[in-house]
């Protein structure tokens, strides 16, 4: 009785919260952080609201509130939460679980199992990413849901053939399974790849100098084999009723203490490398929902140019402006574009400098022109024709000396706002939104990463989204590029932790690649980071700012930006292996029996 009246109070003081912070919502432009009130609000009542009938298994709560804490631990640990060591036993409460929804042995454990971990992976991306809805509420709530039912998939996976496997196998199997979705979730159209695993370990660069080797498939397999031996230890003890002699937990020890050591050797033995170049960044604040897109061009100018011309000496190499700091117009028509020119006037003070800035543009198909292999081609009426043109948001880089200028485009598009997920597919929904307004065509992309030239240095031209995948960015390096360059606009999501985990990942990027970053922040946190994954001269955010810098470039090529994610594509063949056989034994003993 004394449980039921608490869970009834706890629940409408949820809905309470959840009233307040959706009441303020309505009423306030910016968000903040009322965002992680309503969603952590909404799904504390709603487990509340269904949690003594939430499954018949006998240990319902139990299970319940180690699914939560599961979640909670996993929040706990990844950026901007202090607790990153939090990782390494974040999945040991649902391993618990699944061990007793699998002793029940319900003819329904399978639905069991996933509700279980649907609320593990639910509450992570909420309490991680909530401050998507700043950008776009509804598909802020949509992607979180999203993406925790699709990390429930490699543990249905485990489920159907984990007892046809011995246990080393079984846990083989999982943390393959894991791995081989994160490698997936990096390259389909709904690729949001933001709680990977080993992102969480980006606080941390000391601990993983090595990713300069396996990337952060390397950093999520590390997590995955700590939390199982870390399991295995705790079952020991459930199972035995005494605590592990020492000897027990020397492999959790050699697992946590040998990585970092190597790492830490790394790290203090490495010698950043390369020409040193000075290069200036630019913190332009200007808020993106309201001014941005709203305050005309040539007044932006005024405090683009003052901040520039603060930090800029005759030894600059690059100024570097945010994302879409401007737009050009039609790409076949850049030489007579007013930004263009103003930007030229600029850089023409300066004989040695190139700037780097994010652009809007689109390019207009002639008469005869191939549209083949564009999938974002948008069609406007003219007087007697139609005008074909492809949208682009795009970087450029020009020179006081070069005519020409230099573009590339974004291909890793945003979900949703920058591309439509399956659009192939979903075709048929065309006329509706064009009667919206609206277009599915979305943006246009290039499939080879663009690499900046000036003189003898090679820059990597990254637009904001593009810095989280790892993979993808290699291409860049690949290509010849010394040094990574990454514009973006971090204000749609306001000052959360949304910007501080983007910028994070920009360090695992550092050091998979031992180039040096700079980060050309519209609002959000601009800074230098060097071949370490170390961050110098970060700039504070709704900061109108510049900064100044030394950048190292860098020709030497690590093993992970030479030959990719080799670690992911052999956790895919062994997951392929270890399902096949699971699959085949369970069907040997259908027919023996």
């Amino acid at each position: 009785m004394a449980f039921s009246r608490l869970r009834y109070f706890l629940i409408l003081f949820l809905l309470a919260v959840v009233a307040w912070s959706g009441n303020s919502m309505l009423h306030l432009a910016l968000w903040g952080y009322l965002p992680f009130w309503f969603l952590a609000a909404l799904w504390g009542a709603t487990v509340l609201f269904v949690s003594t009938r939430y499954t018949r298994h006998p240990l319902n709560l139990s299970l319940l509130g180690a699914s939560l804490g599961s979640g909670c631990l996993l929040w706990l640990g990844f950026p901007t939460m202090p607790f990153t060591f939090l990782m390494f036993v974040g999945l040991v409460p649902l391993l618990w679980v699944y061990r007793q929804v699998r002793a029940h042995n319900s003819p329904k454990s399978h639905w069991q199992l996933f509700r279980y971990v649907f609320c593990a992976m639910l509450t992570w991306n909420i309490l991680s990413t909530w401050w998507v809805c700043n950008a776009g509420f509804l598909a802020g709530i949509v992607a979180n849901i999203l993406n925790a039912l699709l990390m429930t998939v490699p543990w249905a996976m485990y489920h159907r053939i984990e007892p046809r496997l011995k246990p080393w196998q079984g846990y083989m199997a999982l943390s393959s399974f894991w791995l081989t979705f994160e490698h997936i979730h990096q390259s389909w159209d709904m690729s949001w790849p933001w709680l990977t695993l080993g992102n969480a370990l980006a606080q941390q660069p000391t601990w993983v100098q090595w990713y300069a080797w396996t990337g952060t498939s390397g950093g999520t397999l590390w997590i995955w084999v700590v939390n199982i031996l870390c399991y295995s230890l705790l079952r020991s003890r459930l199972d035995a009723g005494v605590f592990p002699v020492f000897r027990r937990w020397l492999p959790i020890i050699a697992a946590l203490v040998v990585p970092i050591f190597i790492s830490v050797l790394i790290y203090v033995t490495y010698s950043p490398t390369g020409e040193t170049v000075e290069v200036v960044a630019i913190q332009p604040n200007y808020e993106p929902f309201y001014e941005k897109f709203d305050i005309p061009d040539n007044v932006q100018w005024q405090r683009f140019t003052k901040l520039s011309e603060e930090k800029l000496t005759p030894n600059t190499a690059f100024l570097v402006f945010p994302e879409t700091s401007f737009s050009v117009g039609e790409e076949h028509e850049l030489g007579t574009n007013s930004n263009v020119r103003t930007a030229k006037d600029l850089v023409q003070k300066y004989p040695r400098l190139a700037l780097a800035t994010g652009s809007d543009s689109y390019w207009v198909f002639r008469a005869g022109e191939s549209t083949s292999g564009h999938d974002a081609i948008r069609d406007k009426p003219r007087y007697r024709d139609t005008l074909h043109y492809e949208a682009y948001n795009s970087a450029l880089l020009l020179t006081a000396k070069d005519s020409m200028l230099q573009v590339y485009h974004k291909s890793k598009l945003v979900p949703g706002p920058e591309v439509l997920p399956f659009k192939h597919l979903l075709g048929f929904l065309q006329p509706i939104v064009q009667h919206l307004g609206g277009t599915m065509a979305g943006l246009g992309t290039q499939r080879e990463r663009a690499v900046f030239r000036h003189g003898k240095l090679a820059i990597a031209p990254v637009i904001c989204y593009e810095s989280i995948y790892g993979d993808y960015s290699t291409g860049y390096i690949r290509n010849g590029a010394q040094a990574i360059f990454i514009m973006t606009n971090d204000g749609w999501w306001d000052d959360t932790p949304g910007y501080l985990q983007h910028r994070a990942f920009s360090q695992l990027r550092a050091i998979e690649t031992r180039r040096d970053v700079v980060r050309a922040a519209n609002t959000g946190s601009s800074c230098f980071i060097d071949q370490r994954g170390c961050v110098s001269q970060a700039t504070p955010y709704n900061v109108a700012t510049a900064i100044r810098g030394n950048m190292r470039f860098n020709s030497a090529m690590t093993f992970y930006a030479r030959f990719g994610e080799i670690l992911s594509w052999l956790a895919v063949l062994v997951g392929c292996i270890l399902f096949l056989a699971g699959v085949l034994k369970g069907r040997h003993r259908d027919v023996s029996a």
